[in-house]
């Protein structure tokens, strides 16, 4: 059953300093349904399997670096 569709913004975590990965497999992936609705889902690498938290919030302000565009934007 579908239960909603919509789109979805995935990134890694990086140091701004450097730009290199965090933590290798620890991601965050932003859902937007059709209607609007927005989740954080966060991917956090474990010995051997991945946590993932699950967060109903508000991008709202939120930027993530492009790395094509060489500057922050936004999440959706």
């Amino acid at each position: 059953m579908l239960v909603e569709k919509g789109k979805y913004v995935r990134y890694t975590y990086v140091y701004p300093e450097t730009g290199k990965e965090v933590k290798k497999g620890k991601e965050s992936i932003w859902l937007k349904s059709d209607p609007g609705r927005t989740e954080h889902l966060f991917f956090i690498p474990m010995k051997d399997k991945s946590l993932v938290i699950r967060k109903a919030e508000s991008p709202a302000g939120r930027k993530i670096w492009d790395v094509k565009k060489k500057k922050a934007v936004n999440i959706f």
